[in-house]
């Protein structure tokens, strides 16, 4: 099977599972499961798109594209640096002295050079990056508008964001209303919501937010290990929740065992960013993913891959 061409979208440093999304990336990659096109930081952290490029150098992938935001203010304060700054610190990556590319410049820019239908973006944090995608005009790479781009080249849009099943914990920020991709950029979402021309697919929090991860990495990886050491840093030791795995796993494996869809409709987001689907609505290229098995079962799975080391060990 041909690799699936992929553009991950991630808000690294906003909670840890991310950089655990793109070591997974790179696991994939390296048997031949996935083709990482491009990374894309959604969020304004200095410190993020460096992490992102030390880990995808620890697994050998240097040249993977990276894009982050420089058209918003996204989440730049503390708690995005809480590893991402010692990431890019104390590993080697391309970020230390210049600043990553624009996202949406790396967005036209490759996808541009893709085959029609053939990339599918899986987005793992704020739709920001997303939305300024579709808002885009023609460029140097494209003479498209951005949605047209998208409608051209784009087979699929899997985004972690919203909460569809209600989904309760005895941690209290788990009982969620507005789900926290949503909620740190509205309109955004909102935007991409009405807007994006080709199928989507939405993870809602229910699908990862008892799926938790991360502690056998910290007692088993390498010291060396940039992913144990982010989660070393953020969760001191204990396991995390996974949503952003969870999509991820749909969205490269699509194991039907696991998942399956809702009905075709499209979602609707209130003045709160509270979502619905409405599968009346005229348009119907939205669907949300549904968990078919324990949550331990997709622990276990994620775990395992989170803990496959680079081919030269």
């Amino acid at each position: 099977m041909e690799p699936i061409k992929t553009i991950l979208d991630t808000d690294i440093g906003g909670d840890v599972d991310d950089a655990a999304a793109v070591a997974m990336m790179n696991v994939w990659a390296q048997e031949g499961r996935v083709e990482p096109l491009a990374m894309i930081v959604c969020i304004s952290s200095r410190w993020s798109a460096g992490a992102v490029d030390a880990i995808n150098r620890y697994f050998d992938h240097p040249d993977i594209p990276v894009g982050t935001n420089r058209r918003s203010r996204v989440l730049d304060q503390e708690l995005a640096k809480t590893y991402t700054r010692y990431l890019a610190e104390h590993y080697e990556n391309r970020y230390r002295s210049v600043d990553a590319e624009d996202a949406v410049s790396v967005y036209r820019r490759v996808l541009a050079a893709q085959p029609d239908g053939s990339v599918q973006i899986v987005s793992i944090g704020m739709l920001s990056t997303v939305a300024q995608l579709l808002q885009s005009g023609p460029d140097l790479y494209s003479s498209l508008e951005g949605r047209e781009l998208v409608r051209q080249k784009v087979s699929r849009l899997v985004s972690m964001a919203g909460n569809f099943i209600p989904y309760y914990s005895q941690a209290d920020w788990y009982t969620i209303d507005v789900e926290w991709n949503i909620d740190m950029d509205v309109p955004s979402a909102q935007y991409v919501a009405r807007h994006w021309p080709v199928d989507m697919i939405w993870s809602g929090f229910e699908t990862g937010g008892g799926v938790m991860t991360g502690k056998r990495l910290i007692e088993t990886a390498p010291p060396e290990h940039p992913v144990r050491e982010a989660y070393r840093r953020f969760t001191n030791g204990v396991d995390r929740i996974s949503c952003d795995l969870a999509t991820l796993h749909y969205a490269i494996l699509g194991t039907p065992e696991y998942w399956a869809l809702s009905e075709r409709g499209a979602v609707v987001l209130d003045a709160q960013g509270r979502t619905t689907l409405d599968t009346r609505a005229p348009a119907k290229n939205h669907r949300y993913l549904i968990k078919k098995v324990p949550d331990q079962v997709i622990k276990e799975e994620v775990d395992t891959i989170m803990n496959v080391l680079p081919l030269r060990y």
